[in-house]
Order: structure tokens, then sequence, then C-alpha cells
């Protein structure tokens, strides 16, 4: 009788502490889904990878970019503008906020304007990411497509 009553409680109050949830247990399976290569509107290939509790961004090809440089020649501080662009992580700090299943906080730095925008991933899916960038009041979404 004793194993009986452990049992219908264990039913009772596990749901109610999420365990018979979907995804309950899962850690960050959501929050790793933008890890992976990108293709970017401007043509630079870029990987994602998680770093602790951020995830952050390398430039992998440049053979597609409508810039067609490979040095880092926009930026500001003139002594880092003969730095080539494959392997420069222009993605840093972006983290989960599993609330509005979005990444916040992160940073990108644009080679083509030498410029470093904010960074948010709003949408993610199997085939590409929806990014916002923005600087003081300006701001623009764009898609941004998985590599295979």
């Amino acid at each position: 009788m004793k194993n009986l009553f452990n049992v219908v409680m264990l039913f009772l109050f596990l749901p109610a502490m999420g365990q018979f949830e979907p995804g309950a247990g899962q850690g960050n399976n959501h929050a790793d889904l933008i890890t992976g290569n990108y293709e970017l509107p401007n043509g630079l290939w870029v990987k994602i990878y998680r770093q602790g509790n951020t995830y952050n961004g390398k430039i992998l090809s440049v053979d597609h970019y409508i810039e067609e440089e490979t040095l880092d020649i926009k930026n500001p501080a003139r002594h880092l503008r003969s730095r080539p662009l494959v392997g420069l992580e222009i993605i840093s700090g972006l983290t989960y906020d599993p609330g509005s299943r979005q990444w916040i906080k992160g940073e990108m730095y644009a080679p083509e304007k030498g410029m470093t925008v904010n960074l948010r991933i709003e949408n993610a899916d199997a085939n590409e990411l929806v990014v916002v960038g923005s600087k003081l009041m300006f701001r623009k979404t764009l898609s941004w497509e998985r590599l295979p």
C-alpha cells in the first residue's frame, strides 16, 4: 500500500515540476539552434558557435563577398586595416533569452562599413536566421541563409 501511495504521489507532483513537458530536461537545445554556418546578404560566410554561455561568430570565407576585399581595409583603427577577414571574429556576446526565445545583447562588426552594431537574432529555424542589427536609432532586419 505504501508503494502505491508513493507511485500516485510521484505522478501527481512530477508534472507540476515540469518533468513531463515537451523539451523538459533538454537544456539549451533551442538556444544552440543558431550554431552553424551561414551566408550573409553581403556574401560573407560566417560560422556561429557557442562559447560558454554566449554565442560568437567568425568569418569562414570571403569567396562570395560583394566587397571583393580580403583585408579589413575599412576598419577605423588604421593599424588593423591589414588584418585578413577570414578567421576574424565579427559576432560576440549573443546570449539566449528563453522568455522571448531570442538571442540578445550581441555585437557584430560589419567590415564593409568598418563599424560595430548591436545584434539580436529574432528567429531561427533549420534554414535561416532572422537578424536585427541596430546602431543609435537605425535598425535593419536581414535573413541569413544556413549553408549545407
